[in-house]
C-alpha cells in the first residue's frame, strides 16, 4: 500500500477551496461540513445546468430570459420576450427587482415616562393602607372603627385642645388594610417554515423567523402598556368634562370660537389640577397627560398652554423600527404629553408621577422571556414561544383624572 497515493479527497478539497468564503458564512450559522459541502455541490449543479443552457440560444432564451436579455441577447421578430400584445398583467411574471421591504411602524415604548415601574419577587404580593383615626383605643395592637373620623377628613383643628391641668389627651388610633394583588400571564408562539425563511433571506436578505419573534416580542409590549393605560383610565376618580361647543344661552354662546376652544387648556386642565389638589393622598398637580393624537392636536392648534414639539425620535424594538410618542413639554410646567392611538376618542388622561408616592404601578413578576425555538426535524418547521408575568394596580384614585371632550356639534 505504500506505493499508492489515496486521491478521494481531492473533488471535496477542490470544492471546499473555491467556497471557501461561503463555507465560513455557513459555518458561523452552525452549519455541518456535510451539509456545506452538499449546499456547495447544489450551486455547482445548478450553475452546471446554467452554463450548458448558455451555449444554446434558444435554450437559454427559453429558460432565462430575462438573463439572456440582460446579456445582450437580441431575439429574432417574433420570438422575444416581450411582444405587442404583452399585457400589464405580464409584468410580474418577469420582473426579478424588488424596490423595497415596506415595514409596519409601532408606536414607542413610554410607560415608564407616565406610571411608576417596579418589580415583584414572588407571584402574589400585598398592598398596604395605613390609616390614622380619631377615637378611644381599645385592647389590642390595631383598632379600626369605621365610624371614627379620619385625621386626614374633616377634623376639627380644634380637636387636641387640652386646658385641664390634669385631664387626659384626646387619641388616635392607626389600622392598616391589605389587598392582594396577583400577577397575571401573557404568552404568544408562533411557527415559520424552512421554505419561507429559505425565500426571504435569499429574496430579500431578510430573516422571517426573527422577525416573528421580534413582533411577538412588540406585541407583548403593545399589550402590556395598552392594558396599562386601559386600567388607569377605568380608575380614574373624577372627569372634568368640556364641551366643543359652548352650552346655548349661556355667556360664551357669543365668545369667537377661537377663544372658546381655548378653554379647554385655560379651564379645563385647571379644573384638573385643582381636583388633584383636593385629593388628600396627592395634594399636588398633574404633569403627565396621554390622548389619541388628534385630541392633543387641539392643544397645539390653540398654542395655549405652550408647548414644544417634541424632536423627532427613533429608537428600535428587536428588528422593527418605532416611533417616538412624546407629543411635547410645556414650557416652565414639566407637563408632558403622550400621544397614545389606543385611548378613548376625545378623552386625555391626566397623571401625577411624583418620586415622593406612587399613583400606577406596573410590577413585572418575569420580562419577557423566551422559550428558544424547536426545529422540528421531520419538517424544518420553527417553533417558538415567549411569556411574561406582571400586574397592574392603583395605588392612589386620585392622581389619575380625565377630561373628556364633547365634540362639536355636525
Amino acid at each position: 500500500m505504500a506505493g499508492y497515493i489515496i486521491e478521494s479527497s481531492r473533488a471535496d478539497a477542490k470544492l471546499d477551496a473555491k467556497h471557501k468564503d461561503t463555507y465560513a458564512h455557513l459555518a458561523a450559522r452552525g452549519v455541518s461540513p456535510v451539509m456545506r459541502r452538499h449546499a456547495a455541490q447544489c450551486l455547482e449543479n445548478m450553475s452546471k445546468v446554467y452554463q450548458e443552457a448558455r451555449r444554446n440560444p434558444l435554450v437559454f432564451q427559453t429558460q432565462f430570459p430575462i438573463h439572456a436579455m440582460l446579456e445582450g441577447y437580441r431575439p429574432e421578430p417574433g420570438e422575444g420576450v416581450l411582444t405587442e400584445d404583452t399585457l400589464t398583467a405580464n409584468i410580474p411574471s418577469w420582473t426579478q427587482t424588488a424596490v423595497d421591504m415596506v415595514e409596519q411602524l409601532y408606536e414607542g415604548w413610554f410607560l415608564d415616562n407616565v406610571f411608576d415601574m417596579g418589580t415583584m419577587t414572588q407571584p402574589t404580593a400585598f398592598v398596604n393602607r395605613e390609616f390614622f383615626k380619631a377615637g378611644t383605643a381599645v385592647a389590642g395592637e390595631y383598632f379600626n372603627d369605621p365610624d371614627l373620623l379620619s385625621l386626614d377628613g374633616d377634623l376639627d383643628v380644634d380637636y387636641l385642645d387640652l386646658n385641664e391641668e390634669c385631664g387626659s389627651p384626646r387619641e388616635i388610633d392607626y389600622s392598616i388594610t391589605q389587598e392582594l394583588i396577583t400577577a397575571k400571564r401573557k404568552a404568544v408562539a408562533g411557527d415559520v417554515g424552512s421554505i419561507a425563511q429559505h425565500d426571504g433571506q435569499t429574496q430579500f436578505g431578510v430573516d422571517i423567523l426573527n422577525k416573528v419573534q421580534s413582533m411577538g416580542a412588540l406585541e407583548l409590549q403593545r399589550e402590556i402598556q395598552g392594558e396599562a393605560v386601559a386600567a388607569a383610565v377605568a380608575g380614574v376618580s373624577d372627569t372634568v368634562t368640556w364641551t366643543a361647543d359652548p352650552a346655548a344661552g349661556s355667556v360664551y354662546e357669543s365668545l369667537d370660537p377661537d377663544v372658546w376652544a381655548r378653554t379647554l387648556a385655560s379651564e379645563a386642565m385647571v379644573d384638573v389640577d385643582t381636583l388633584m389638589m383636593g385629593e388628600k393622598g396627592i395634594r399636588a398637580g398633574w404633569n403627565r397627560a396621554i390622548a389619541q393624537p388628534a385630541s392633543l392636536a387641539r392643544l397645539l392648534k390653540l398654542n395655549k398652554p405652550a408647548f414644544d414639539l417634541a424632536a423627532n425620535m427613533t429608537d428600535t424594538t428587536g428588528s422593527l423600527v418605532n416611533y417616538h410618542n412624546l407629543f411635547g413639554v410645556a414650557k416652565a410646567q414639566d407637563k408632558m404629553l403622550f400621544q397614545y392611538e389606543y385611548v378613548a376618542d376625545d378623552t386625555i388622561l391626566c397623571v401625577r408621577k411624583d418620586a415622593r408616592f406612587k399613583v400606577f404601578g406596573h410590577l413585572t413578576y418575569v420580562p419577557i422571556e423566551s422559550f428558544g425555538v424547536f426545529i422540528e426535524p421531520r419538517n424544518g418547521c420553527a417553533r417558538f414561544g415567549m411569556h411574561t408575568r406582571y400586574v397592574n394596580k392603583i395605588i392612589r384614585s386620585g392622581g389619575l383624572k380625565k377630561i373628556a371632550i364633547t365634540p362639536e356639534a355636525s
